[in-house]
């Protein structure tokens, strides 16, 4: 039986009901919107916490927070939570972490508000106002009655409308396959967090990374959920620990899929399989973040949402540790490397081998450097290949690792392992044993007899 594996590794971290903000442009009806048009009129708004210098002025409601949380609440209000999103236009010259709070009751421990009906939001910093749209995960609760806004600390803000909007699947809009085939029209795509410089040349959209997130983002899309299992993406990016799939749902809310990029700045196959939480309903809109990314070049080929995984081959080594405990001169030392194909077509042709410096340090026990792979198809767990080798002395050896098909680009991983000398042998010597001095009588008491007693039966 074949046995089979979520695409790429990931960290099943999905956070739908504490979603991210990102600066989509998904058009919708106005429902509810606060302007702060009229000087000194907080339109029924209050602010609490750690906050100072509130007020309305020139169009804008300004407040300051020091280093303790600082929130802004509304007034009461009614709004049915189905295709409900809500929008904030701001600018500061801080950044960071906030969230937005929403609730449909007016009493508890915190004014109606829970801590899990939350949908978490990235501020950056500029000079310019920036709109972030929320796509909370609020359609289980009833009429929602009261919105808040909590502000990551040490910043100050100016708020140039609230919003809440209704909106539906965009009447035209594509289905969500880009291939960036159009230079210099991005697709409708556009750069949030710390991205920059977005812009499509050679069939890529290309983006940089300034601070240590990075978002593109897409236009509207129209998708229904239950038709697609796989976000196949065609990715380069030159640094990332974490890479992230956004997805915003007319149902179900906005949600999130972590994968593990390949920072190396060449093209690879992630097929990613959503987390079933909030991949549900019409699908509306995308985007791509890359994590602890400072400095990256990130390029995509194309993305694409569909029923099965798509993407040519791709093979992946996992990683190239020795198999066994500790690997010491002149001993055996099993090497293992695990390699797996992340795209749909199957490798053809594909064989491994192991390569190392200097070229009279090791030895092979047993087989031959290069080996073919059999597992070369998606979704199969990873194939180990191992090899006995036996290093000739102490010392560190730089070894490679190379995967080579016939119709994908050869993949190499390079470790260095340090061989300590081998344990010398010690002489084998009799433990000395050390008699307890007698301290009680030499026989169990249950045996001895009795005082008196010429004999006990």
């Amino acid at each position: 039986m074949v046995r089979r594996l979520m695409a790429i590794p990931v960290c099943l971290f999905l956070l739908a009901a504490a979603g991210r903000v990102a600066a989509l442009n998904v058009p919708g009806t106005t429902l509810l919107e606060w302007n702060f048009n009229q000087d000194g009129n907080l339109e029924g708004w209050e602010a609490s916490g750690d906050v100072s210098g509130v007020g309305v002025d020139g169009g804008s409601l300004a407040l300051a927070v020091g280093a303790g949380p600082g929130r802004i609440v509304s007034p009461v209000i009614s709004a049915n939570p189905a295709g409900l999103i809500a929008e904030i236009r701001l600018k500061t010259a801080g950044q960071g972490n906030g969230a937005f709070y929403y609730t449909d009751k007016l009493t508890g421990d915190y004014g109606g508000f829970e801590p899990d009906w939350v949908a978490n939001f990235h501020i950056s910093t500029g000079a310019d106002f920036q709109t972030l749209q929320i796509f909370p995960s609020w359609g289980q609760l009833g009429t929602i009655v009261r919105i808040r806004f909590n502000f990551p600390p040490s910043a100050a803000f100016q708020i140039d409308r609230i919003r809440l909007l209704t909106i539906g699947a965009v009447p035209g809009a594509p289905a969500p396959v880009w291939d960036f085939g159009s230079p210099g029209e991005p697709a409708a795509w556009s750069a949030g967090g710390g991205a920059s410089g977005l812009t499509v040349e050679g069939g890529r959209l290309r983006f940089d990374v300034g601070g240590d997130e990075g978002e593109a983002l897409s236009g509207a899309v129209r998708h229904d959920a239950t038709t697609a299992d796989f976000a196949t993406l065609r990715l380069s990016t030159t640094a990332g620990r974490l890479g992230v799939v956004e997805w915003y749902s007319l149902e179900g809310g906005q949600g999130e899929q972590w994968f593990s990029p390949r920072p190396d700045g060449l093209m690879h196959t992630y097929n990613i399989e959503p987390n079933q939480g909030s991949w549900r309903g019409t699908i509306v809109a995308l985007g791509l973040r890359l994590v602890d990314a400072q400095g990256a070049h990130a390029e995509l080929d194309s993305v694409a949402i569909g029923a099965a995984a798509a993407g040519p081959a791709d093979p992946q080594i996992l990683g190239f540790p020795p198999a066994e405990g500790l690997a010491r001169a002149g001993r055996g030392a099993p090497l293992c490397a695990a390699v797996r194909n992340c795209g749909s077509q199957a490798l053809q042709r594909a064989a491994i081998s192991l390569a190392w410096e200097p070229a009279d340090a090791v030895r092979l026990v047993d087989g031959d450097t290069t080996r073919p792979l059999t597992k070369t198809a998606f979704g199969l767990l990873p194939e180990r290949v191992v090899w006995n080798a036996v290093a000739a002395r102490a010392g560190e050896v730089r070894f490679t690792v190379r995967v080579r098909a016939a119709n994908a680009p050869e993949q190499t991983l390079q470790r260095t392992i340090s061989f300590p000398p081998s344990r010398a042998k010690m002489p084998r010597t009799s433990p000395t044993l050390k008699r307890r001095p007698r301290t009680g009588p030499t026989t169990p008491p249950c045996w001895r007899r009795p005082t008196g007693s010429s004999r006990t039966i």
